[in-house]
């Protein structure tokens, strides 16, 4: 272990946590989804609770720190924060939320989990767009990273894809088959003739077709947010930020399920279900909030680096999580297609991990541990949450700085980008 390394028990169970939060993101939108069948009524469910617990946390670090009360009170005057926040609640929250559901109403959470993961690669190509004016460095390892990545991503796609072709379910109603795609019946034998001709695919080719677009159109979201928060994002408290993106992603989804409820049948929901009360749950305290939290204090104590690194075990997390809760190891006959997923998950991780060192020190990054910082990082003291919140910040922000660009706030979304050092300096 380098000299200088903040390795601890801490940030080890940081780290943990933050990737299972990340990780069960899919798992839990597909049961809440399952549950009150409205993606917008979802995010209607869960976003009040989180502008809440935000709220409460400034009033807590408010009357801690004054320095930080000032800067909070200067955030909330400046009109700029307003737009860029009620952009970055379309881009960061309502957009990728609703796009998610829709897409995990036919694909499994694995594809949901690579598609997450793959936010940071789409995030580089967008970045070489001509009108794009802050770019990451693209070296020839993360070039060779993306394409392992992608490989993987459209192999776990691929085989989800498939599985959601094949997949059948008993006709409601066998008589009346106008609209239902029957399985066809190659077999001889009468009785398993019977059994198959009852059998109906489960999703028609264009849902599923759909489905996958929407995917793709969140991780895309995902990615814009970043290059327009690295472009716009000024001097703004990510728990101010969290107070007002929630806000107006509360009335995008309002007015997205005003004007999709006569589409989606809200009198089948069932409210006192236990699967979509955990989820809004989930989804309103941790991970609304409290992944917000944990990634202030990795930043400060390994550094964006390692903080990064978390995306490495997404899929991974969300993959078990799957099998293990969504899928009930029911489909592991075909094996072909499940062997096809998880080859296609490991090209991912792969691609994850390949694509997280640093090309400077390209060696020196094979053999340091997961969570040390980089040399950039380790004069970080490694303080605790509320210790160094300040640090966190910087304190108030002179008008000269603002002024000149010199201050650069430490902010934490949206939750998918690559964070650089220079970002918290």
């Amino acid at each position: 272990m380098p000299s200088g390394s903040h390795f601890t028990t801490s940030s080890i169970l940081a780290f943990i946590s933050l990737s299972l939060i990340r990780g069960s993101f899919s798992v839990v939108i597909h049961f809440a989804d399952l549950s009150y069948n409205s993606p917008s009524l979802v995010f209607l469910l869960r976003t009040p609770g989180t502008v809440i617990l935000y709220i409460c946390l400034l009033i807590f670090v408010a009357r801690r720190d004054t320095e930080l009360k000032h800067t909070f009170l200067n955030n909330l005057r400046n009109i700029h924060n307003y737009w860029k926040s009620a952009v970055m609640g379309f881009l960061q929250l309502a957009a990728p939320y609703l796009l998610f559901m829709y897409g995990l109403k036919v694909m499994s959470p694995t594809a949901g989990g690579v598609f997450m993961a793959a936010a940071p690669w789409t995030t580089v190509i967008l970045e070489r767009l001509p009108f794009i004016r802050q770019r990451s460095n693209l070296s020839p390892v993360k070039i060779l990273a993306m394409i392992i990545g992608f490989a993987g991503v459209i192999m776990v796609s691929t085989s989800d894809v498939l599985m959601a072709v094949h997949s059948h379910v008993e006709c409601p109603n066998y008589t009346n088959h106008t609209n239902m795609s029957f399985l066809s019946n190659r077999t001889n034998n009468s009785a398993m003739g019977s059994l198959v001709r009852n059998k109906c695919h489960k999703f028609p080719i264009p849902l599923i077709v759909r489905s996958l677009l929407a995917l793709v159109g969140g991780c895309m979201m995902w990615s814009i947010s970043s290059v327009f928060w690295r472009s716009y994002r000024g001097d703004i408290h990510f728990a101010v930020a969290g107070v007002w993106n929630n806000i107006f992603a509360s009335c995008y989804a309002l007015m997205f399920w005003v004007a999709m409820h006569r589409y989606e049948n809200i009198d089948k929901v069932n409210w006192s279900k236990p699967d979509g009360i955990v989820s809004i749950i989930f989804l309103t305290v941790f991970s609304g909030w409290v992944a917000a939290l944990i990634v202030d204090y990795m930043y400060r104590n390994v550094g964006p680096t390692a903080t990064n690194r978390v995306l490495c075990l997404v899929p991974l997390f969300t993959w078990i999580e799957d099998w293990v809760f969504v899928r009930e190891f029911k489909t592991l006959a075909d094996s072909t297609l499940v062997v096809t997923e998880i080859l296609g998950l490991v090209l991912v991780f792969a691609g994850l991990v390949t694509f997280s060192l640093e090309v400077e020190g390209f060696q020196n990054s094979l053999q340091t541990p997961l969570l040390s910082p980089t040399m950039d990082e380790e004069g970080n003291n490694g303080s605790s949450f509320n210790d160094g919140y300040r640090e966190a910040d910087d304190g108030a922000t002179s008008e000269e700085e603002v002024e000149n660009g010199s201050h650069t706030n430490f902010s934490h979304f949206p939750p998918l980008m690559e964070v650089k050092p220079i970002d918290i300096n």
